[in-house]
């Protein structure tokens, strides 16, 4: 509910910043109706909608205020050169062997230490048809 902190003699209503915020940022999520939430909280839906532009207006210039102030910050180069990594040299290829319950023989060979455990755990969660 906003909260009306005052009005004056042409009849205005003077509402606390806080409370027309919350309403803002109620406004501001997917699928809520702007006149419901008007109705709902004793304000004209047209003060509803200017004050959600209010706060875009000055949420954008905040943005704006914030990002010159990191341009103007930053003087390091726009590109960060990329430096090549060898890889390490294999150690050694792995080979696999196993002969299943059901009699199905797995024969692999050729793979890295990493590829290994992944292998095992795919193995290990296959139901056995023993």
């Amino acid at each position: 509910m906003v909260v009306v902190i005052g009005g004056g003699r042409d009849g205005r209503r003077r509402f606390d910043k806080a409370s027309k915020r919350e309403i803002v940022a109620a406004c501001l999520n997917p699928g809520v109706s702007i006149a419901g939430m008007a109705s709902a909280n004793g304000v004209n839906a047209n003060l509803l909608h200017k004050w959600i532009r209010q706060y875009r207006n000055g949420h954008e210039q905040q943005v704006d205020k914030r990002t010159a102030a990191i341009q103007h910050k930053t003087e390091e180069p726009a590109f960060i050169p990329v430096i090549e990594m060898k890889r390490p040299a294999r150690l050694s290829s792995l080979s696999l062997c196993a002969e299943l319950p059901n009699g199905i023989k797995l024969e692999l060979s050729g793979l890295d230490n990493g590829e290994l455990p992944l292998l095992l755990q795919t193995l290990s969660s296959l139901p056995c048809s023993g």
